[in-house]
């Protein structure tokens, strides 16, 4: 993404991201329609090349049921997370790299899993169980992965709107190893539901801080872990980690703060 690209979909990030907006053609170019009027006419323009650049970087994507219309992604929205977090601590500390088989890097030392895993019993950290903390491993790993080689197969001769998903990206073209990926990591949101997946993308995947999610969230202090035990306990279901009968409350409750 170019500077430009970039300035303009931080410009327009904010209201995209409220309950309902999105983005439809308007006179010689897009316009940005809210709930907050009803949708009666744009807040804001956008030209097509931008709309272009921001398909190709998967921060929007077609809606299935209309036309040309277009809505924020999850990448979308994690792109715009970082935006606002660039002063978040876990990502000024000093990280120990390791990069696994998959050509993955991780920051060993200090994500925000294992500073609550470590900290468990000290205070400000959780209890989690193996499966929950690897469930948390797998969907960043997921997240990583499906994150490859997505700009090597990018088809400019097709439209971008009115297919209802990215066609430009010819599938077939991309490894195996990533289209899996890309797979398990929107199943795995699709299963624990935008909710819980609100809490488990900044964190398992961004590396974004407790606090910082619950000052985003608009939470109360500390109600942040008691969330992401929950998603952290049915995401391992999901991954095969441990059976469905595991995600209670009762369990989650007892076991949640160390």
């Amino acid at each position: 993404m170019t500077p430009a690209e970039k300035q303009e979909f931080i410009r327009i990030a904010r209201r995209l991201t409220e309950e309902g907006a999105f983005l439809c053609p308007h006179e010689a170019g897009y316009g940005l329609m809210v709930k907050r009027n009803k949708w009666q006419k744009p807040i804001m323009r956008v030209a097509k090349d931008k709309i272009a650049a921001f398909v190709r970087d998967e921060l929007i994507t077609n809606i299935k049921a209309k036309h040309n219309h277009f809505k924020m992604t999850q990448a979308g929205r994690a792109h715009y997370r970082r935006y606002l977090n660039q002063t978040d601590p876990y990502r000024a500390q000093h990280q120990k790299i390791e990069t696994d088989e998959a050509g993955i890097s991780r920051n060993m030392s200090e994500t925000p899993l294992s500073w609550l895993k470590a900290r468990a019993g000290k205070g400000g950290g959780i209890k989690f169980s193996d499966a929950e903390f690897k469930a948390g491993e797998y969907l960043r790993r997921d997240y990583e992965i499906s994150r490859m080689s997505k700009r090597l197969c990018v088809d400019w001769s097709r439209p971008i709107a009115g297919t209802g998903s990215n066609k430009s990206v010819r599938q077939t073209d991309l490894p195996d190893m990533v289209l899996d990926a890309s797979r398990r990591f929107t199943k795995a949101l699709e299963t624990v539901g935008p909710d819980l997946a609100d809490i488990l993308v900044p964190i398992c995947c961004e590396l974004v801080g407790l606090e910082t999610v619950e000052k985003n969230m608009q939470w109360p202090r500390r109600s942040a872990k008691l969330v992401l035990k929950f998603a952290l306990s049915r995401l391992a279901t999901y991954y095969g980690l441990q059976p469905p009968r595991k995600v209670s409350v009762s369990e989650r409750i007892r076991s949640t703060i160390a």
